[in-house]
């Protein structure tokens, strides 16, 4: 091992041969291996991870727009777009009323009837700041960990603690898949 004069005579100080700088040095060398660790793991595995770093577009298998209203809160889904890991919904939430809606995208959740019903995943969402404004709209899109089967023409998006301005509410939208 070649050993630099400035190490050398550190060392024979009584002072540790190491300079400042190395420490930094071997921090970024191990935070580069276990980064490489952890994408090398997500591409050979279907793990969350995995989902959120490299998405997968999906295929489009939404029928037709499908609508439900509740109170003053009306929801449209616009698109439904199943992959090999994430179900991926477009959503329009409207406010008719005077009080601000919030729809926490933790209270959402995609039932596939004779399946399962798959939980919201936060890293795949656009659903921010999961509030409505009086007379407005919020559009975006939730992803739901898990996949739908290709033989299921029937999801129903809920979303199960709606809180407004008179109270805890709850939404569903059936929706038809071709």
């Amino acid at each position: 091992m070649l050993i630099d004069k400035e190490r050398l005579a550190r060392y024979r100080r009584g002072e540790s041969p190491y300079l400042p700088g190395d420490f930094i040095w071997s921090l970024a060398a191990i935070a580069f291996l276990i980064v490489g660790a952890l994408v090398m793991y997500s591409l050979v595995s279907k793990s969350p991870l995995a989902t959120c770093l490299f998405p997968d577009a999906g295929v489009e298998r939404l029928a037709k727009p499908a609508s439900a209203k509740s109170g003053p809160l009306s929801i449209t889904v616009t698109s439904v777009k199943v992959g090999k890991q994430m179900t991926t919904l477009d959503l329009k939430a409207a406010n008719s009323s005077n009080d601000t809606i919030t729809m926490p995208l933790l209270a959402a959740q995609l039932g596939v009837p004779g399946y399962a019903t798959l939980p919201s995943e936060t890293c795949r969402a656009q659903w921010n700041p999961e509030e409505v404004a009086p007379k407005a709209e919020l559009i975006g899109s939730i992803g739901f960990r898990g996949t739908v089967p290709p033989e299921t023409k029937k999801l129903t998006l809920s979303f199960t603690d709606v809180f407004t301005g008179s109270g805890l509410r709850s939404i569903s939208v059936e929706i038809t898949l071709t």
